[in-house]
C-alpha cells in the first residue's frame, strides 16, 4: 500500500493554525472567531435575521440559534422587531458590540500581518484569492452579501454572491 500525501492536510492543518492566532488575538476581546464573523456581518448589514445568518455562514438554524444566545447573553446584540411585521425578529449589534468591531478588524490585520511574514506578501495575496476561488468552487456563500464589504483582492460581497 502506498503512502500517499493528500492536498488537504497541509490545508487543514494551516487553517486551524491560523484559527488558532486569530483565537489568540482576539481572546483579549473575549470573542472567538465564529463570534467576531458574525458580528462584524450584523455590523455590516445593520441587522439580520438569523435565518438569514444561518444561510450566509452555511450552519443550521439550531447552532446559529445557540451562537446568536451567546452573543446577546454577552450583550453584544439584541434582538429587534421587524419593520416588515412584529412577528418578524432582526439581530443587531448593541453599543457593546459595535464598540468591538474596531479591535474585531484589528485582530484580523495582525493575522494578515502575520500571513504575510510567514510566507510573503504576495504569496498571502496568492493565497486570499486561491482560497476565495476554492470557497466559491465548492459552492461556499460570502456572508454578507448586499453590503458591498470589499475584500481582500477586491472581491466585494456582492461580487461572491453572484
Amino acid at each position: 500500500m502506498t503512502n500517499r500525501p493528500y492536498k488537504l492536510q497541509p490545508l487543514i492543518h494551516a487553517a486551524r493554525l491560523v484559527e488558532d492566532r486569530l483565537r489568540e488575538e482576539l481572546a483579549p476581546i473575549g470573542i472567538g472567531p465564529r463570534k467576531a464573523r458574525v458580528m462584524n456581518v450584523l455590523h455590516l448589514m445593520g441587522s439580520a435575521s438569523q435565518v438569514e445568518l444561518a444561510r450566509d455562514f452555511e450552519v443550521s438554524a439550531a447552532s446559529m440559534s445557540t451562537m446568536t444566545s451567546r452573543l446577546i447573553a454577552g450583550g453584544f446584540i439584541a434582538r429587534a422587531v421587524d419593520e416588515d411585521g412584529p412577528r418578524r425578529i432582526r439581530l443587531e449589534l448593541t453599543p457593546k458590540g459595535e464598540a468591538l468591531i474596531g479591535p474585531i478588524n484589528e485582530a484580523w490585520r495582525r493575522v494578515d500581518a502575520m500571513i504575510e511574514e510567514a510566507i510573503g506578501e504576495d504569496n498571502a495575496h496568492i493565497l486570499a484569492t486561491w482560497s476565495g476561488e476554492l470557497r466559491n468552487a465548492f459552492g461556499g456563500r460570502v456572508a454578507g452579501a448586499g453590503t458591498g464589504y470589499r475584500y481582500y483582492g477586491g472581491e466585494t460581497a456582492d461580487d461572491a454572491a453572484e
